[in-house]
Protein backbone atom coordinates (compact mmCIF):
# COMPACT_ATOMS: atom_id res chain seq x y z
CA UNK A 1 0.00 0.00 0.00
CA UNK A 2 0.72 3.58 -0.71
CA UNK A 3 -0.63 6.21 0.75
CA UNK A 4 0.47 9.83 -0.26
CA UNK A 5 -3.07 11.69 0.44
CA UNK A 6 -2.08 13.59 3.54
CA UNK A 7 1.07 14.97 1.43
CA UNK A 8 0.46 18.70 0.11
CA UNK A 9 3.90 18.36 -2.73
CA UNK A 10 4.05 14.61 -4.47
CA UNK A 11 7.60 14.27 -6.01
CA UNK A 12 7.25 13.82 -9.49
CA UNK A 13 10.43 11.59 -9.44
CA UNK A 14 9.39 9.93 -6.75
CA UNK A 15 5.99 8.81 -8.10
CA UNK A 16 7.39 8.05 -11.33
CA UNK A 17 9.84 5.47 -9.34
CA UNK A 18 6.85 3.48 -7.39
CA UNK A 19 7.66 0.03 -7.58
CA UNK A 20 5.55 -2.08 -10.35
CA UNK A 21 4.06 -4.71 -7.26
CA UNK A 22 2.08 -1.78 -5.75
CA UNK A 23 -1.68 -3.16 -5.32
CA UNK A 24 -3.12 0.35 -3.74
CA UNK A 25 -2.45 3.73 -4.10
CA UNK A 26 -4.01 6.93 -2.55
CA UNK A 27 -3.36 9.75 -4.28
CA UNK A 28 -6.66 11.72 -3.25
CA UNK A 29 -6.89 14.83 -2.38
CA UNK A 30 -7.57 15.77 1.48
CA UNK A 31 -10.56 18.00 1.32
CA UNK A 32 -8.70 21.23 3.28
CA UNK A 33 -5.90 20.81 0.46
CA UNK A 34 -7.74 20.84 -3.11
CA UNK A 35 -4.34 21.75 -4.99
CA UNK A 36 -4.53 19.35 -7.01
CA UNK A 37 -1.11 18.65 -7.80
CA UNK A 38 -1.65 14.51 -9.67
CA UNK A 39 -1.30 14.85 -13.30
CA UNK A 40 -1.90 13.41 -16.29
CA UNK A 41 1.84 12.36 -16.58
CA UNK A 42 2.24 11.27 -12.66
CA UNK A 43 -0.81 8.37 -13.87
CA UNK A 44 1.76 7.43 -17.06
CA UNK A 45 3.67 6.50 -14.22
CA UNK A 46 1.74 4.78 -12.37
CA UNK A 47 0.42 2.72 -14.80
CA UNK A 48 3.45 0.62 -14.45
CA UNK A 49 1.80 -0.78 -11.40
CA UNK A 50 0.23 -3.61 -13.35
CA UNK A 51 -0.63 -5.54 -10.17
CA UNK A 52 -2.53 -2.18 -9.11
CA UNK A 53 -6.00 -2.89 -7.72
CA UNK A 54 -7.07 -0.17 -5.93
CA UNK A 55 -6.67 3.62 -6.91
CA UNK A 56 -7.74 6.63 -5.12
CA UNK A 57 -7.46 9.67 -7.27
CA UNK A 58 -10.21 11.57 -5.25
CA UNK A 59 -10.33 16.01 -6.69
CA UNK A 60 -7.52 15.15 -8.49
CA UNK A 61 -8.43 18.32 -10.21
CA UNK A 62 -5.76 17.91 -12.88
CA UNK A 63 -6.45 14.63 -13.94
CA UNK A 64 -8.13 14.20 -17.45
CA UNK A 65 -9.02 11.50 -20.00
CA UNK A 66 -5.52 10.84 -20.66
CA UNK A 67 -4.50 9.95 -17.47
CA UNK A 68 -7.52 7.68 -17.40
CA UNK A 69 -6.29 6.18 -20.67
CA UNK A 70 -3.25 5.38 -19.49
CA UNK A 71 -4.33 3.43 -16.25
CA UNK A 72 -7.10 1.15 -18.44
CA UNK A 73 -4.05 0.12 -20.87
CA UNK A 74 -2.18 -1.25 -18.26
CA UNK A 75 -4.17 -1.85 -14.92
CA UNK A 76 -6.56 -4.55 -15.99
CA UNK A 77 -6.88 -5.91 -12.38
CA UNK A 78 -7.89 -2.29 -10.98
CA UNK A 79 -10.80 -3.38 -9.19
CA UNK A 80 -11.39 0.24 -7.14
CA UNK A 81 -11.34 3.39 -8.35
CA UNK A 82 -12.38 6.59 -6.88
CA UNK A 83 -12.44 9.90 -9.33
CA UNK A 84 -14.52 11.47 -7.30
CA UNK A 85 -14.51 15.37 -7.79
CA UNK A 86 -11.70 14.85 -10.71
CA UNK A 87 -12.83 18.12 -12.78
CA UNK A 88 -11.04 16.44 -16.20
CA UNK A 89 -12.95 13.47 -16.25
CA UNK A 90 -15.64 12.83 -19.19
CA UNK A 91 -17.59 10.19 -21.33
CA UNK A 92 -14.24 9.06 -22.76
CA UNK A 93 -12.49 8.48 -19.23
CA UNK A 94 -15.31 5.65 -18.99
CA UNK A 95 -15.15 4.53 -22.08
CA UNK A 96 -11.47 3.47 -21.30
CA UNK A 97 -12.21 1.93 -18.30
CA UNK A 98 -15.16 -0.33 -19.61
CA UNK A 99 -12.57 -1.19 -22.41
CA UNK A 100 -9.56 -1.75 -20.12
CA UNK A 101 -10.75 -2.71 -16.69
CA UNK A 102 -13.19 -5.50 -16.60
CA UNK A 103 -12.60 -6.35 -13.22
CA UNK A 104 -13.86 -2.81 -11.43
CA UNK A 105 -16.46 -3.44 -8.74
CA UNK A 106 -16.40 -0.52 -6.88
CA UNK A 107 -16.36 3.61 -8.92
CA UNK A 108 -17.17 6.77 -7.70
CA UNK A 109 -17.04 9.13 -10.15
CA UNK A 110 -19.69 11.78 -8.11
CA UNK A 111 -19.21 15.21 -9.22
CA UNK A 112 -17.43 14.55 -12.61
CA UNK A 113 -18.78 15.61 -15.77
CA UNK A 114 -20.20 12.83 -17.46
CA UNK A 115 -23.46 11.66 -19.18
CA UNK A 116 -25.50 8.40 -19.63
CA UNK A 117 -23.23 7.41 -23.29
CA UNK A 118 -20.16 7.35 -20.64
CA UNK A 119 -22.12 4.93 -17.70
CA UNK A 120 -23.28 2.70 -20.47
CA UNK A 121 -19.87 2.14 -21.98
CA UNK A 122 -18.60 2.06 -18.51
CA UNK A 123 -21.32 -0.81 -17.39
CA UNK A 124 -20.98 -2.52 -20.78
CA UNK A 125 -16.86 -3.21 -20.21
CA UNK A 126 -17.17 -3.83 -16.34
CA UNK A 127 -19.85 -6.70 -15.83
CA UNK A 128 -18.70 -7.21 -12.42
CA UNK A 129 -19.39 -3.98 -10.57
CA UNK A 130 -21.15 -4.16 -7.26
CA UNK A 131 -20.62 -0.55 -5.97
CA UNK A 132 -21.37 2.79 -8.40
CA UNK A 133 -21.32 6.03 -7.16
CA UNK A 134 -23.02 8.66 -9.21
CA UNK A 135 -23.38 11.55 -7.05
CA UNK A 136 -24.18 14.97 -8.50
CA UNK A 137 -23.49 13.74 -12.04
CA UNK A 138 -25.87 16.29 -13.57
CA UNK A 139 -26.27 15.18 -16.60
CA UNK A 140 -27.06 11.97 -15.78
CA UNK A 141 -30.64 10.33 -16.64
CA UNK A 142 -32.84 7.57 -16.42
CA UNK A 143 -30.91 6.05 -19.43
CA UNK A 144 -27.84 5.85 -17.17
CA UNK A 145 -30.23 3.82 -14.52
CA UNK A 146 -31.39 1.20 -17.34
CA UNK A 147 -28.28 0.65 -18.76
CA UNK A 148 -26.63 -0.45 -15.24
CA UNK A 149 -29.98 -2.75 -14.84
CA UNK A 150 -29.12 -4.13 -18.24
CA UNK A 151 -25.21 -4.99 -17.16
CA UNK A 152 -24.73 -5.19 -13.38
CA UNK A 153 -26.04 -7.79 -12.19
CA UNK A 154 -23.86 -7.84 -8.96
CA UNK A 155 -24.68 -4.22 -7.89
CA UNK A 156 -25.44 -3.91 -4.10
CA UNK A 157 -25.22 -0.29 -4.15
CA UNK A 158 -25.63 2.86 -6.43
CA UNK A 159 -25.74 6.51 -5.39
CA UNK A 160 -27.23 8.61 -6.84
CA UNK A 161 -27.76 11.89 -4.94
CA UNK A 162 -28.20 15.03 -6.33
CA UNK A 163 -28.73 13.49 -9.36
CA UNK A 164 -31.79 16.02 -10.57
CA UNK A 165 -32.35 14.44 -14.04
CA UNK A 166 -32.49 10.92 -12.79
CA UNK A 167 -36.50 10.50 -11.80
CA UNK A 168 -38.48 7.88 -9.66
CA UNK A 169 -39.76 5.69 -12.78
CA UNK A 170 -35.87 5.11 -13.40
CA UNK A 171 -35.56 4.12 -9.73
CA UNK A 172 -38.12 1.58 -9.89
Amino acid sequence: HLNLHQFRHVDKQGLANVTTSITHLNLGQPQWLRVGNIIDQDLQSCARCIHLTHLDLSMCSYVTDAGIRHIARKCHGLARLNLCACAGITDNALSFLGEGCPALTHIDVGYCWITDVGVSDLVAGCILLTHISLQKCIYITDESIFAIARHSSNLRHINVRNCTSVSKHGLR
